[in-house]
């Protein structure tokens, strides 16, 4: 039985200790492909904090999986055809910067749910999971369990979206990410 919009307020009110948790923190919104909030990840601002990240998802996410960036990027994954996938939260908002096309499925996997999500929008899926050993193991369990028809996987040479944003700059990230990524574009609709 699905839980109320009440109890999904009460045990997040519960889980983040009355909303302590969330003080001093990056609150990034995760939403349905409704655009309504679903979830929330926290990522801790000091660096060396053993607990970076912590996600609070309401029952509907925890049940059928999250995205972030979905509502943004679906008038562009609708134009092109094309979605790309990376693990984690600001990944997709550093990749957004050269493709806005871009979501996350906030884990190096994409469930049934998310998968049917992603295949009734877009002609193509892009996997573009960190280059370590969680992100290349996803995409073996997604080739496996979905096969390749419409799923292909590229990696960032110099590491995750983000890492590179923050190593090269703006500028020069979206020129790298558009040359790494080059030969994704012949898949946009004809």
């Amino acid at each position: 039985m699905p839980l109320s919009q009440d109890e999904d307020f009460s045990l997040f009110k519960e889980e983040t200790k009355d909303f302590f948790m969330l003080k001093k923190k990056i609150l990034i919104p995760l939403e349905n492909s409704a655009g309504l909030v679903n979830g929330v990840i926290t990522r801790n601002i000091d660096p060396l904090s053993k607990y970076r990240y912590k996600q609070f998802l309401m029952q509907e996410a925890a049940t059928i999986g999250a995205f972030f960036g979905l509502p943004q990027a679906l008038p562009y994954i609708l134009n092109e055809g094309i979605v790309y996938v990376v693990e984690g939260a600001i990944d997709c908002i550093s990749l957004a910067k050269a493709f806005p096309n871009t979501v996350s499925t906030l884990t190096s996997f994409i469930n049934e749910e998310q998968m049917w999500v992603l295949r009734m929008l877009a002609d193509y899926i892009i996997l573009v999971f960190d280059p370590d050993v969680a992100g290349r193991k996803g995409v073996d369990m997604i080739m496996s369990k979905y096969g390749s028809k419409g799923i292909t996987s590229r990696e960032l040479p110099h590491g995750d979206p983000n890492k590179c944003l923050v190593k090269m700059g703006e500028a020069e990230f979206i020129k790298f990410a558009k040359k790494s990524l080059f030969g994704i574009r012949n898949f946009k609709k004809g």
